[in-house]
């Protein structure tokens, strides 16, 4: 519990570091933690530490209307996971042990030790990793291999970085789907084309549909910060996720312009009636299964709107808000917003939006 309450503090300092340099020192952080205590950290205390070092991350404190957003996601999408989420930067510590450790040509005998100790250890490197490695379900079957679903790494191979970065991603996304269904449902083995990700993550408004952490006036409604969770562009339904990004008719002229950029077989009927068959992970984050056989030119048509519907709604929303608090508004063009391929689609001519970074 001492070291779960040096978790704040630690990420108070690495909020003022410049943010190329939060990174490594997030990973030291997360190393030097383990190592402090003779025990692992439970579920619930990882869940703290990933919540309070993506916040760190970003510079901001955990609360207020990010707290909605996906910690993982944020990780995984944001920075680099394996450097900055606790499991998979304790794992990757332990790998690189294990690989010195058998360059260093241990015997038989000493590797069937140390491979045993894993069951009994309560402190060390194999603890840290036993413990890890089954809490994102990954099989462990010998020392030097590691898999999850169709991922296998051999620690003993020449590039074993790369592999296990794969796999370390694929489980993040699978323990995200597993604990958050509704917005990650589909990404049981991993997200496909993560670059796609990156580059939706540096739009306007991308972070917050990418992590599930959009505020729509139905969620400000149940805060008590809204007096009605009516949408506020149409005024027929609530303004649900659902109906922010896909029904609400103020995005019919999205919707054509989608319609008529889509060729795969999928979506010939248009999208709107194949919704149902999409998984959550798509219609409501914009992120494909790693399984996925929409190309990826159709994938960015996809997310590209997604943003833009999201954009236009959190606007009009963000205008409203503000103006019942009494806040001055600030003017903020979003022009040539590009989400299509070879292509630009204007997001927001002249949008009036809050300055806080809150809204993203």
């Amino acid at each position: 519990m001492e070291r779960l309450k040096q978790v704040p503090l630690r990420c108070h300092y690495i909020r003022c570091l410049p943010v190329a340099q939060r990174g490594p020192c997030v990973a030291d952080v997360i190393s030097s933690l383990w190592l402090d205590g003779f025990s692992w950290f439970t579920s619930g205390q990882l869940q703290q530490i990933t919540s309070r070092t993506a916040s760190a991350l970003t510079g901001l404190v955990p609360k207020g209307r990010r707290g909605h957003r996906s910690r993982v996601a944020e990780h995984l999408v944001l920075y680099a996971a394996h450097r900055t989420h606790p499991m998979a930067a304790s794992i990757i510590s332990w790998a690189r042990q294990a690989r010195r450790y058998a360059d260093s040509n241990p015997c038989p005998e000493q590797l069937r030790l140390l491979w045993r100790s894993r069951v009994n250890s309560t402190f060390g490197p194999m603890a840290v990793a036993s413990h890890c490695l089954s809490a994102l379900n990954i099989s462990w079957s010998s020392f030097f291999r590691l898999s999850f679903g169709p991922h296998t790494v051999d620690l003993l191979a020449a590039k074993y970085q790369h592999a296990l970065r794969v796999l370390l991603r694929a489980a993040l996304w699978s323990s995200e789907a597993k604990r958050r269904p509704k917005d990650f449902g589909g990404l049981e083995f991993g997200a496909a084309d993560d670059h796609q990700l990156y580059d939706l993550a540096k739009l306007p408004f991308g972070p917050a549909v990418i992590t599930g952490g959009i505020w729509t006036r139905m969620k400000l409604h149940l805060a008590g910060l809204e007096d009605s969770p009516s949408c506020l562009r149409c005024g027929l339904e609530p303004d649900t996720r659902m109906h922010r990004l896909w029904h609400c008719c103020a995005n019919k002229d999205l919707v054509d312009e989608l319609d008529a950029a889509l060729t795969h077989p999928m979506f010939d009927a248009g999208i709107i009636n194949h919704l149902d068959s999409l998984p959550s992970c798509v219609k409501r984050c914009g992120i494909f299964p790693h399984n996925s056989d929409v190309p990826l030119s159709q994938r960015r048509l996809i997310s590209g709107y997604l943003l833009c519907a999201n954009a236009r709604a959190s606007s009009a929303l963000a205008v409203q808000f503000r103006r019942k608090q009494g806040k001055p508004l600030h003017l903020c063009l979003h022009s040539d917003l590009t989400v299509l391929e070879g292509r630009a689609m204007t997001l927001i001519e002249a949008s009036l939006v809050p300055t806080s970074p809150d809204t993203g």
